[in-house]
């Protein structure tokens, strides 16, 4: 084997200096950018499936038993689905010939129990003081003024029916108890309703709400 050559060992290590001596590689440049934080809105777009409900929804129903005579408006349109009504309209009639008459016996039966009382109280009037100068007993005083209490409450009671009558007759007209549109009509003129019957429901649409269901 050849010895080596006494110049090849600095030749070799010149060249170890002169490859670890050479710049490494450059990185690319990033840009960044400066600016002053702010206030915004982010914008999201969400797509859900929901439905649309009305905020109110009422249905009319007759108070009292009856043959539902009319159903219509003041100006005749019929009552009928997509009819717009606003709160205290008629919209429909029950037939009031038996509740005319309860009412006008009514009246004659508080004319009847004020007639009474007025006699009633006259006779006490009169007991009363034949008692007090002692020409009437206690026991015809004591009658007396017990007719006179039960006339008195007799004008009461026929008040009271009087005022229930009212009521009933009243109770014939159907109204609306707000502004809507007819949704849904129940029957047709014509039916005997009894009482509770629904006749029409009435849908509030000037509002309306968006109903989504969202899972947890």
């Amino acid at each position: 084997m050849k010895p080596h050559s006494p110049f090849l060992l600095p030749v070799l290590a010149l060249s170890a200096l002169v490859a670890s001596a050479e710049p490494p590689a450059e990185r690319p440049a990033r840009i960044v950018r400066l600016d002053h934080p702010h206030r915004a809105d982010i914008a999201q777009n969400v797509v859900k499936t929901g439905s649309l409900v009305a905020p109110s929804r009422v249905d009319v129903c007759a108070k009292i038993a009856g043959r539902l005579a009319s159903l219509q408006l003041d100006d005749g349109t019929p009552v009928e689905e997509g009819v717009r009504v606003r709160k205290g309209q008629r919209i429909a009639l029950i037939e009031d010939r038996e509740y005319r008459a309860a009412l006008a016996a009514a009246e004659a039966g508080l004319r009847a129990a004020e007639a009474t009382l007025q006699d009633a109280t006259r006779e006490y009037d009169r007991t009363k003081a034949l008692f007090e100068d002692g020409t009437a007993t206690a026991q015809e005083r004591d009658t007396a003024q017990a007719t006179f209490e039960r006339a008195r409450a007799a004008v009461a009671q026929a008040k009271a029916q009087l005022e229930t009558a009212q009521i009933s007759l009243d109770e014939t007209v159907l109204v609306a108890p707000m502004d809507g549109v007819v949704s849904a009509r129940a029957v047709d003129p014509g039916a005997l309703l009894s009482a509770g019957a629904r006749v029409v429901t009435l849908t509030e649409v000037d509002w309306l709400r968006f109903q989504i269901y969202v899972s947890t």
